[in-house]
């Protein structure tokens, strides 16, 4: 192979012009690439890094991955005429899913096998290398028409999607050129780590002002709910949420400690079976494994805490 004692070097890569239509998902493989990157990462760590490799990935998964594909599929498949490359992005998508799925089921026994974590991580980082490089590039090759009648469909999901939207580069504010020019994103530049943005003697927030600007964004909520991210370092994850009433989480449980604390309206919970109503100034504690859900009963401010916790029998 070149560059395995021979000499014979393969010659770069060029940028890849990406139709428009096209633009947002090639940008949310961006957040694909980290999240393969890091658990490749984590597999060859201690038990505290592969949990928190996890969580971050099934909020990912939950928040980008899994509507990503839904949305290949809908927009993307109708427009290859290739059997064997519709196979291929399908099969690929059901192992990945199932990985996930997986994941979401039960975080801590994933966590604690190094292969199904190197495993995921390799898998997710060559599917979306092979979706840049073959499979977009044969749809908009052959479809420029179909495409551009799919315009409304692009801007909706940048609009539902952050991770869809255009970056802007750390250095300068300016929009990252490789977005400018409708080039998918390198998997080297990555998003400023949450220890540097979260580096700090103390943090202090006003949550009545953050909640006001959370609710005066221009762009619409994801499934009702917006949410700002105040603290994550070390496992621990400080999150405000702004939901609209009816919005909620389905059940799940979580590798770690939660915490919820109604600021403004109401939530009903169900915790471990048992149905819980907080309104504002109530404060629940969840120990980790407790499967629960989330319902706005009315429009709610609330912050959520996540501490994780190593699997057990590797603390």
């Amino acid at each position: 192979m070149p560059g395995d004692g021979d000499d014979t070097q393969a010659p770069p890569t060029p940028p890849l012009k990406r139709h428009p239509a096209l633009q947002p998902l090639s940008r949310e493989h961006m957040s694909g690439l980290i999240q393969a990157r890091n658990l490749q990462r984590a597999a060859g760590a201690d038990s505290v890094a592969r949990t928190r490799a996890i969580a971050e990935f099934v909020m990912v998964w939950q928040s980008e991955i899994g509507e990503h594909f839904n949305d290949e599929e809908r927009l993307l498949l109708p427009l290859m005429t290739s059997r064997e490359l519709r196979e291929r992005l399908l099969s690929e998508h059901r192992v990945l899913r199932e990985l996930a799925g997986r994941c979401e089921r039960d975080p801590g026994g994933v966590a604690a096998d190094r292969e199904v974590i190197r495993t995921l991580g390799t898998l997710l980082h060559d599917h979306i290398r092979w979706e840049e490089r073959v499979y977009l590039e044969v749809v908009q090759r052959q479809h420029p028409e179909a495409l551009a009648l799919l315009a409304h469909e692009s801007e909706a999901i940048e609009h539902r999607r952050p991770g869809a939207r255009a970056r802007l580069s750390l250095a300068g504010g300016e929009p990252d050129t490789l977005h400018k020019e409708g080039r998918p994103m390198n998997e080297e530049r990555l998003r400023q780590p949450p220890s540097d943005r979260f580096a700090a003697d103390w943090l202090a927030f006003d949550l009545h002002a953050e909640s006001a600007a959370l609710r005066a964004e221009s762009t619409p909520a994801h499934h009702g709910h917006r949410q700002k991210t105040l603290y994550k370092d070390a496992g621990r994850t400080v999150a405000l949420f702004v939901m609209e009433a009816g919005a909620g989480f389905p059940e799940h449980a979580t590798n770690g400690i939660v915490t919820v604390q109604v600021i403004e309206g109401g939530l009903s919970m169900t915790v471990a079976g048992v149905p819980q109503q907080l309104d504002a100034g109530a404060l629940l504690v969840i120990s980790p494994g407790i499967r629960h859900d989330v319902r706005a009963s009315s429009p709610a401010v609330f912050v959520l805490q996540v501490s994780l916790a190593a699997p057990d029998g590797e603390r």
